[in-house]
């Protein structure tokens, strides 16, 4: 009792401190919700630009979601709606930069494999297939699952394919084929045929 007498001065201002430590995380988590509040409904009015069919109206209005509202889901979820407008208009570079921003920030975590996939069809669309490979077999390693994990992974093969590295593609087919519960193992054992065929 009596040390607490003595150093009644230091208790107050430790007690300020820590009211204004909680003070502000209680500030910074409902700000963030705010944030995150709106920028859900700015994608909203974004998406609605994309159904009425005016694409360059959708790729500015979502433009500005990613910008005003980076570092949020609604904003990650923004730049991948972008990404599919802009390979629409066959703008492929812009696409891909823009799923490169996001894919930056911490918000894009739980998107991560599907923005590597939408990479990739970009890349398969301007017929870039080594680099849509790389992509789908990056997707491949961001998923939890393990189907799509193989889904990604039979994509990539395709693509090493259509670049014409059958090693490639002959070494991921082989590996698919292996796997019995692999939801690809069937068409993967007639893919090695083919390929171990046309060597």
């Amino acid at each position: 009792m009596e040390w607490v007498q003595t150093h009644v001065r230091e208790l107050v201002i430790a007690l300020i401190v820590l009211a204004a430590i909680v003070a502000g995380i209680w500030l910074y988590r409902n700000s963030q919700e705010s944030k995150e509040l709106q920028a859900e409904r700015t994608l909203f009015d974004a998406e609605r630009s994309v159904m009425s069919g005016n694409l360059a109206l959708a790729a500015s209005d979502l433009q500005k979601v990613t910008t005003r509202f980076e570092n949020t889901t609604a904003g990650v979820q923004a730049a991948m709606l972008l990404a599919q407008v802009q390979f629409e208009q066959k703008k492929y570079a812009e696409g891909i930069q823009a799923l490169e921003r996001a894919e930056d920030e911490s918000a894009a975590e739980p998107f991560r494999a599907s923005i590597h996939a939408l990479m990739a069809a970009g890349y398969e669309d301007q017929g870039k297939f080594r680099e849509a490979a790389q992509a789908y077999r990056e997707a491949s390693e961001e998923t939890d699952f393990e189907a799509e994990k193989d889904l990604y992974l039979a994509h990539a093969a395709r693509a090493y394919q259509a670049a014409g590295d059958k090693n490639s593609a002959l070494q991921l087919w082989t590996q698919l084929a292996e796997d019995e519960n692999s939801s690809v193992a069937g068409e993967a054992r007639i893919r090695v045929g083919e390929l171990t065929a046309a060597g």
